[in-house]
């Protein structure tokens, strides 16, 4: 299926595929009325019409594929297969739709008398056919996964593989993310592969549950483990940025309870680049602290505020450290001369860490259940005030110097909170009887003013 639907590997004019044929079929309508269907035609233009054919055929082959997974794709074995073949062929479509096949767009690509790149009518048309095959592709396969990523089906494919089979083909998925080939062939490949990986998380914990005879739950072992896998990737892999955005937010929309056991406030701090820290903290303050507790009580994501909280106060720390450092290398100095301008890094990092602190604080105001401790709240206060104090003049009229002064009023209310709470305690033996021991000594004194006065 995956050889009849890419049509070829680009290397030569015969292994281009058949989008050509509808890109360059007007060769066939040149001239006046309808002397051209009488002309002889060539053997390059009876090579495009052939080709042409077999692209109306891979269409039709699409629609055939689709009622066929729609149906049957939970109650056969092949439907698995068929869902990760279809899901290389659109990596495999995409990357063409976008230019990336080496031997077919450099010798279809010119260069004019400027040095720009340009290219023809017929190739522009070929890629514009080739981004309808990978629209096609990625909508068929967006539909069978939506259906069967439902806990109704996944309940009877599971019984395909084993537990250790469907965590070995999670595990290939995921590793495969983090390939040039999948991160450049743009989004639709990204968030198919997402869905995917859930698929086999899903289906593996089926499996373990009907093991246990539904005695320990769904656990979500091996999302969990995928996840924290992702997590700790994150960083680390110039190419899985993009990746783990999708992947986390494709298990947020369904089993946010996982999300919650992950090392969040951990990787944070042990992150090292600037503009991925930024990343998880827009992460982090978006999609758990903000759309979490409409799903969930407020209390389950109370933890996470607070390790978030004491996190963005050690990014605020580490940011201002290193802005006081001397800079060795060109990178480093041209990023002093951007924090200098206020455009840096270190300033967007900033920006994101006190827009994490405000979040987090209103979050631990409606948590009644565990308030922020007053250690937390005094460690935040200084990070603040020193990011406060180290801002020019002009950059007091910014969002940073305002942010700064929510975060520390709001941790002044919550600090009398906590102390009005302290000073709230319930009456002792000695308090409550000292109403009444005023009460007799009135009455002692009015009766001796009495006596006096008879």
């Amino acid at each position: 299926m995956c050889e009849q639907l890419l049509g070829g590997t680009g290397e030569d004019e015969q292994s281009q595929g058949v989008l050509t044929s509808f890109a360059t079929s007007s060769l066939e309508a040149g001239g006046k009325g309808g002397e051209a269907n009488k002309k002889k035609l060539t053997k390059k233009q009876k090579l495009l019409r052939q080709r042409q054919e077999d692209l109306n055929r891979k269409f039709r082959e699409l629609d055939l594929l689709e009622g066929f997974l729609l149906r049957y794709v939970h109650k056969r074995p092949k439907g698995i297969e068929m869902l990760k073949d279809l899901h290389d062929v659109l990596i495999s479509s995409s990357r063409r739709a976008l230019g990336h096949n080496s031997a077919a767009s450099s010798a279809s690509t010119a260069k004019d008398s400027n040095g720009n790149v340009t290219m023809s009518k017929a190739d522009a048309a070929v890629r514009q056919t080739e981004g309808i095959l990978a629209q096609r592709v990625a909508k068929l396969l967006s539909r069978s996964l939506k259906q069967v990523c439902r806990s109704t089906i996944v309940e009877e494919l599971c019984k395909y593989h084993t537990a250790d089979e469907w965590a070995e083909q999670a595990q290939k998925i995921l590793a495969q993310g983090f390939t040039a080939r999948v991160s450049g062939a743009g989004a639709r490949p990204l968030e198919a592969g997402a869905l995917l990986l859930y698929l086999f998380c899903a289906a593996h914990d089926a499996v373990v549950s009907q093991e246990d005879g539904g005695k320990g739950g769904s656990s979500w072992s091996l999302a969990e483990k995928m996840l924290t896998s992702a997590l700790a990737d994150w960083s680390s892999n110039k190419d899985g940025d993009r990746w783990c955005k999708v992947v986390f937010q494709t298990f947020v929309s369904r089993v946010p309870e996982v999300l919650l056991r992950l090392p969040w406030a951990a990787q944070v701090r042990a992150t090292k680049k600037s503009f991925v820290q930024r990343a998880q903290l827009s992460f982090i303050c978006n999609h758990l602290l903000q759309d979490l507790p409409n799903k969930m009580p407020v209390a389950a994501v109370g933890q996470l505020a607070a390790d978030f909280a004491d996190a963005c106060a050690d990014v605020l720390k580490s940011s201002t450290t290193t802005e006081t450092t001397t800079a060795t290398s060109k990178d480093a100095a041209a990023d002093a001369t951007a924090n200098a301008q206020g455009g840096g890094q270190h300033q967007k990092l900033r920006r994101e860490a006190l827009r994490g602190l405000k979040v987090a604080l209103k979050l631990k105001r409606r948590d009644s259940s565990s308030p922020l401790t007053t250690a937390a709240a005094q460690s935040i206060s200084a990070a603040v005030t020193q990011v406060r104090d180290e801002l020019s003049a002009k950059q007091q009229r910014g969002d940073v110097y305002h942010s700064c002064l929510y975060v520390l009023r709001s941790l002044t209310s919550t600090e009398d909170k906590v102390q009005s709470a302290a000073e709230k305690r319930p009456p002792t033996a000695q308090s409550r009887e000292a109403p009444s021991n005023k009460r007799r000594k009135a009455l002692d004194e009015v009766s001796k003013n009495a006596a006096m006065a008879g």
